[in-house]
């Protein structure tokens, strides 16, 4: 059914919440209910197990304090902190919380 005024994109935004919609009820199913967050999170823990299996000559501190993006005392802050929180963040995310 096509609503007047309606945008091309309704359908296709539509079809994917359908698409989404029958994935749940599939895994529910199966005994695997997801909420958005926790897909989120195992979607996040397996990009940052990926990056850290990366071997790289330059590490995004000394990359981000040459570029002037930080300087060493917010580093050595960073590092410190993630280094406390046992590496659950990369630095990264350890900087952008830090503003």
């Amino acid at each position: 059914m096509t609503v007047i005024g309606e945008s091309p994109a309704v359908p296709s935004v539509v079809q994917t919440l359908r698409d989404v919609s029958s994935a749940y009820r599939f895994e529910c199913a199966r005994g695997i209910p997801m909420s958005v967050h926790e897909r989120y999170q195992c979607w996040l823990a397996e990009r940052r197990a990926k990056l850290r299996d990366r071997s790289t000559s330059c590490r995004i501190g000394d990359l981000l304090r040459r570029i002037g993006a930080v300087d060493e005392d917010d580093l050595a802050e960073a590092l410190q902190i993630q280094q406390e929180c046992g590496r659950a963040k990369l630095l990264g995310e350890t900087l952008i919380d830090l503003g």
